[in-house]
């Protein structure tokens, strides 16, 4: 019988310090540490995972994905945090001693020693989501996409929203009003023959302002947006979304250096801060709250026999930094667009779009820097390098404001000229929010991608004036992946 081994997963919180030192250095100290498992609030474990952890004595692998160490540690006992906080201990490293009402749970480590790096581990944590913990030999509760099933699509577009910002920034009427935002959609896609021809929409984050998911915000975002979806005859689960910072608010606004700090070491140990997007998440297209942000989802046009990708990230992950405006997808997020590459049907003619709120290019020169650091995505070149890899075709996102359009291309070295890969990148403005929101008298836009027998037409579109008229000011063309 193989005996079950426990691997825990986790990542230097804080920029200057290093998980590993600073538990050895306690452990040498005192004899022994306590690890804290930062086990996240979406992550559910099963009681015969939970009988296990809790008689584990022996050796557990430490796992930090981020730089590709690994660690043996032997664990003496384990305990839950109700024990630890009736007499919090000094061998809890001080970096998150303050903050230890918010781990799950508890490993008295007596040895902590170095490893090679298990990469087929690596892998283990990659196909399941990257969770905070493996237990390999058993069921675990994050299990792989099944790459070879596709949802059917039976019409040809994409409507491509992003920075609605519901509530106090939110531009236009509600419900069904002459100048609501599902008239004014509704209407121009009529203009160009295109309402009876949206399949899915996807929104690029942003849905509220200021982190307000009141149960009075949350019902009028889902409504307004199931609106949307009632008038152009699109189905709740074709409605795709990612966060943004506004609707995943990782520190609070104002914040000193200190609290930044401590706030950012309170999200990575149990992810709370991400649970109202979740659960709206689930009010609109019924995704349960504890599924992945970071997803592909895949479908079929059958009327074309075209495969389409729809890749999204979650740029609002939290990484070892001060800075409190950028961007992040981290590991999980480069995973889902590596795994996109698997299992795909080569006798197909497919199309992958990747989406995400933050920006992975400078899309104006309000990108300077300050004190709360950039706000472009800050592992924009590992996204851009993974996605060329895994073939994707467009990029889009949201979060300035401001209408963008690009290619990134890429030569590599010592090839000749046309061995280019490019890939498309759409900044796609605001269609909700405010015009003191928008930079330099920007307007409004969004996007249509409208897949044709030959190749895919993305069209950008401006509202123009108080009569919500809009005019395309873009029209690309691009050629399907054979």
């Amino acid at each position: 019988m193989v005996s079950k081994k426990l691997a825990l997963r986790f990542r230097d919180a804080q920029n200057g310090i290093d998980t590993i030192t600073e538990h050895l250095n306690v452990l040498t100290e005192e004899k022994s540490v306590w690890w804290g498992w930062w086990k996240k609030d979406h992550e559910d474990i099963d009681e015969e995972t939970l009988d296990f952890i809790k008689t584990i004595k022996g050796n557990i692998t430490l796992i930090n994905r981020e730089n590709t160490s690994c660690h043996s540690a032997f664990v003496e006992k384990v305990i839950f945090n109700d024990e630890m906080q009736k007499n919090l201990s000094s061998r809890i490293p001080t970096y998150y001693r303050d903050n230890s009402s918010n781990v799950y749970a508890w490993f008295l480590l007596s040895k902590i020693t170095p490893k090679k790096y298990n990469k087929s581990l690596d892998r283990q944590f990659s196909e399941n989501n990257n969770p905070t913990y493996v237990i390999s030999s058993s069921k675990i509760t994050n299990k792989p996409i099944n790459n070879a099933n596709r949802a059917a699509l039976h019409k040809n577009s994409i409507l491509l929203l992003s920075d609605l910002h519901f509530g106090d920034d939110y531009s236009h009427e509600l419900s069904d009003s002459p100048n609501s935002l599902s008239n004014i959609i509704y209407k121009d896609l009529a203009s160009l023959s295109l309402q009876d021809d949206i399949s899915t929409i996807i929104i690029t984050g942003d849905i509220t302002t200021h982190g307000n998911w009141s149960q009075k915000q949350m019902s009028l975002a889902t409504s307004e947006l199931h609106f949307i979806a009632k008038k152009l005859n699109v189905e709740h689960s074709n409605i795709i979304v990612c966060p943004g910072n506004h609707d995943i608010v990782r520190y609070p606004k104002d914040s000193d250096e200190y609290n930044i700090e401590q706030k950012s070491i309170s999200n990575q140990q149990n992810n709370q801060h991400e649970r109202d997007f979740r659960l709206f998440r689930d009010s609109l297209n019924g995704k349960n709250w504890q599924a992945p942000l970071n997803q592909n989802q895949k479908y079929h046009i059958n009327n074309l026999d075209v495969d389409i990708d729809i890749i999204t990230l979650n740029s609002c992950a939290i990484t070892a930094t001060k800075w409190s405006e950028y961007g992040y997808v981290g590991r999980q997020g480069i995973d889902t667009i590596i795994d996109s590459n698997k299992n795909q049907n080569s006798t197909k003619k497919k199309y992958k779009i990747l989406a995400l709120h933050h920006h992975i290019l400078p899309t104006n020169d309000l990108e300077q820097l300050n004190h709360n650091g950039i706000s472009m995505t800050i592992d924009a070149v590992e996204i851009l390098s993974k996605s060329i890899v895994s073939n994707i075709n467009l990029i889009v996102h949201g979060h300035q404001h401001f209408f963008h359009a690009t290619e990134y291309v890429t030569y590599n070295r010592y090839s000749k000229s046309e061995d280019k890969k490019s890939i498309k990148i759409l900044s796609n403005g605001s269609i909700g929010v405010k015009a003191s929101r928008r930079a330099n008298n920007e307007r409004q836009s969004y996007a249509i991608v409208t897949f044709n027998i030959e190749n895919v037409e993305i069209t950008a579109r401006e509202l123009t004036g108080n009569n919500s008229n809009c005019v395309s000011i873009v029209k690309l063309y691009d050629d399907y992946l054979i």
